[in-house]
């Protein structure tokens, strides 16, 4: 489901965002968004460095926040367009502010997707993204059948903490 995504969605395709053969060799759909073939012949414990913040992220950040702020405007089309040009498709325009709000977590949920971020966005949003909608968080079936429930929103408190200062637990 993951890897087909939209007709044209570069992320989506094979050497996109996913994959799922390396030198002719099949397996299960993988994350290619930091896959280097070049460490086969390198240490692997080399100068590689992950994003922690990207361009489309601040992109796609502020589309969000400009839609909340003055409803879907110029700057909001500009900024999610240019995340959506370099992905192949083609540019939203004419969306009311909730249609476009769901258009800017669906862009989210594809380009941010092995980032860290997509949890935090469901956890914001109170919405997980099924591959053709949204959906109610909690609630919310994830692929192995385990069901989401309020508790699974927050992190747990550790022990040693709890130790040092019991109120916690209340």
């Amino acid at each position: 489901m993951i890897g087909k995504g939209v007709v044209g969605d570069l992320r989506a395709q094979n050497r996109g965002f996913f994959f799922d053969e390396y030198n002719g060799i099949e397996f299960e759909l993988s994350v290619y968004k930091y896959f280097d073939p070049t460490l086969k012949e390198v240490s692997p414990l080399g100068d590689k460095n992950v994003p922690l913040i990207r361009y489309a992220d601040v992109l796609l950040t502020f589309a969000e926040a400009q839609n909340r702020a003055d409803g879907s405007d110029v700057m909001a089309y500009q900024a999610i367009n240019a995340v959506r040009e370099r992905s192949g498709l083609a540019p939203l325009e004419g969306l009311n502010q909730q249609v476009f709000e769901e258009a800017v977590w669906r862009e989210r949920a594809w380009e941010l997707t092995a980032e860290g971020k997509v949890w935090f966005d469901m956890k914001r949003t109170r919405k997980a993204y099924n591959g053709n909608g949204f959906e109610d968080f909690v609630g919310f079936a994830l692929p192995n059948g385990k069901v989401i429930k309020e508790e699974n929103l927050y992190f747990l408190i550790p022990q040693s903490e709890i130790d040092v200062y019991p109120k916690l637990a209340d």
